[in-house]
């Protein structure tokens, strides 16, 4: 990645599961979507920040993006990323509640607990940081199996009385923003791969990707079949 090497997990939450990524010990915050590029601190994350709200319009807020953008102005180089993180989120969550968005109080560790994102059972992904989130929901489309009726929502905090009006709108797949355009890209290539004679079935990574392992696995026991076997190596 342009910006850092962001490992991630998911785990089992019973019928649910979430994912995240690692991070450092005083960083736990990175552990979710609000989190630094590497290199320099300062000036990778006004980059990742900008490329996000250019090329996802989500995932993090004007205000986050325009302090971003002034921690080069405002910091020394060389100031060390826990110092950076703090200042970041610490001078946002000020200017917001100057206008009166106050953002909730969470303990850095749960907030590295809940992750980037939490998949509800059977279809629908909260993307959740601590003042926004985006949500996907993915419906059937009648009996094809090769279809879905695919929904995304934004959320963010606004002033008491401030929030706009919305309505759902139709959104043709090369008029969504770039990185969810790639989410779709990807979604036609697994549905394509599984449909190949030659697929062997899925084998998920157990660290990175134990949330598909989870879906497939509750859905198994809904069903009642597809569950997991024993195989020979």
């Amino acid at each position: 990645m342009e910006f850092g090497q962001f490992r991630g997990w998911g785990r089992n939450q019973g019928k649910h599961s979430n994912i995240g990524y690692d991070a450092p010990k005083g960083q736990e915050e990175d552990a979710a979507k609000l989190r630094l590029g590497t290199g320099d601190p300062r000036l990778s994350t006004a980059e990742m920040q900008n490329f996000t709200w250019e090329n996802a319009n989500t995932n993090t807020t004007r205000t986050l993006v325009d302090v971003a953008n002034r921690l080069a102005d405002e910091l020394p180089e060389g100031t060390p990323a826990p110092e950076v993180s703090k200042y970041w989120l610490t001078t946002a969550r000020r200017i917001d509640e100057e206008r009166g968005v106050v953002w909730p109080l969470i303990d850095p560790q749960h907030t590295a607990r809940s992750g980037t994102a939490w998949q509800i059972f059977p279809n629908q992904q909260i993307g959740h940081a601590v003042n926004n989130m985006l949500c996907y929901q993915a419906r059937p489309y009648g009996d094809d199996p090769g279809m879905c009726i695919f929904e995304g929502a934004v959320y963010e905090l606004y002033p008491e009385g401030e929030a706009p009006e919305t309505t759902w709108e139709y959104t043709e797949p090369q008029d969504w923003p770039p990185v969810l355009q790639q989410d779709f890209a990807n979604m036609s290539a697994v549905q394509k791969g599984m449909k190949n004679a030659h697929w062997r079935g899925a084998q998920p990574n157990p660290y990175m990707e134990r949330t598909v392992a989870s879906l497939h696995y509750n859905l198994a026991k809904v069903i009642g079949m597809g569950g997991p076997k024993k195989i020979r190596c």
